[in-house]
């Protein structure tokens, strides 16, 4: 197994090691990929603990992979669902100009770029159709990156207005005529997280003014939870 299919703990892996082996293992550009660490930084310093809580990356996927037991659910149907996922989001973004489709156009910074993110499964069995069990995997899903109990996540209705499937809720304010010349890579995107049940998108705000929200778009695929991951900057938030 090649090291970009092989992954590795976030306690050890440079930005150099990340950007280069996701480089080597794809075919992504290198700013989508240091965008890619930037939102993972981001994450880990808004961490409660300051660390990675053992998350893995995966390069080929471009995929943050939580915990040890989740790592070894990872089938290869989902490493390349995680893939496409993270690929259909960095062209979405292109298309509309930003660098991360979760964060949206009218984010203040174009540092962030989406990445896959998988979680496994819960614990304990969550009915996420109901508005206490979406909140439980919430809850869960903000828990498990080490974001911690003390973080407020705001929980964003996805947009699912499109016939294609669930739509990240930024694209509800990108005017019609700029949503129209980018369809083919949100209706791509659409098509990808509708394969996901019980969607659930919703954002941490930074702690403090200037400092990154983080944005999550789950859903419950093969093998268990996973979705996309992003981040922004908004100076009135």
């Amino acid at each position: 197994m090649s090291s970009a299919t092989t992954i590795h703990s976030l306690d050890t892996m440079t930005r150099k090691d990340l950007i280069d082996l996701t480089c080597q293992g794809t075919n992504v550009s290198r700013s989508d990929v240091e965008g890619v660490w930037a939102t993972i930084a981001a994450l880990l310093m808004a961490s409660s603990s300051g660390r990675s809580v053992g998350l893995g990356f995966l390069p080929s996927a471009q995929a943050l992979i939580t915990s040890d037991a989740s790592r070894r659910q990872l089938s290869a149907e989902t490493r390349t669902f995680l893939a496409t996922l993270a690929n259909a989001a960095h062209d979405a973004g292109t298309a509309l100009y930003c660098s991360s489709i979760l964060g949206g156009p009218g984010s203040e910074s174009d540092q962030f770029s989406d990445c896959a993110i998988y979680l496994g499964e819960p614990s304990t069995n969550i009915d996420a159709k109901t508005s206490l069990g979406k909140e439980s995997i919430v809850q869960w899903a903000v828990e498990v990156v080490g974001l911690g109990t003390s973080s407020a996540p705001k929980v964003v209705s996805a947009g699912g207005e499109a016939a294609s499937g669930p739509s990240p809720i930024s694209l509800q304010t990108v005017p019609a005529l700029q949503r129209e010349k980018a369809e083919a890579s949100i209706s791509k995107l659409e098509r990808l997280l509708s394969q996901l049940e019980d969607v659930a998108e919703f954002r941490v705000h930074g702690a403090d003014t200037g400092e990154p929200n983080l944005h999550f778009m789950l859903g419950k695929g093969v093998g268990g939870w996973q979705g996309l991951v992003g981040a922004s900057v908004w100076s009135d938030d």
